[in-house]
């Protein structure tokens, strides 16, 4: 927002540098072009560099977004696969105790 507001007010500068003021004396109006042009130039390559950083900017962000993306991504996956381990674990508690109720049954059988 604060760049393209900076951009916007840019371009107006540029447009009243181009705009000849009617109340200028001869003298002034030959000053004007030299001092015009060094303000036209400043405020364009001032606003080379916002538009640069803009894109560098967005670019950034485009990437910081995916990152985030992926992080949230591993995140969900770390948490299913934690649950998944702690219902592993539960199965093979359960067969365990089975094994042992099994093993204590052929025992009672063979006596």
């Amino acid at each position: 927002n604060d760049l393209t507001a900076v951009t916007k007010e840019g371009k107006v500068l540029l447009m009243n540098l181009k705009v000849p003021n009617s109340g200028e004396t001869v003298s002034s109006s030959l000053e004007r072009p030299q001092h015009i042009s060094g303000d036209w130039q400043t405020i364009n390559k001032l606003l080379s560099q916002v538009h640069d950083m803009e894109t560098a900017f967005d670019g950034f962000w485009e990437k910081h977004q995916l990152k985030m993306e992926q992080y949230l991504q591993l995140w969900n996956f770390e948490q299913d696969f934690q649950e998944v381990m702690t219902k592993i674990e539960f199965v093979l508690s359960q067969q365990r105790e089975l094994g042992d109720v099994t093993g204590n049954l052929s025992q009672i059988k063979q006596r």
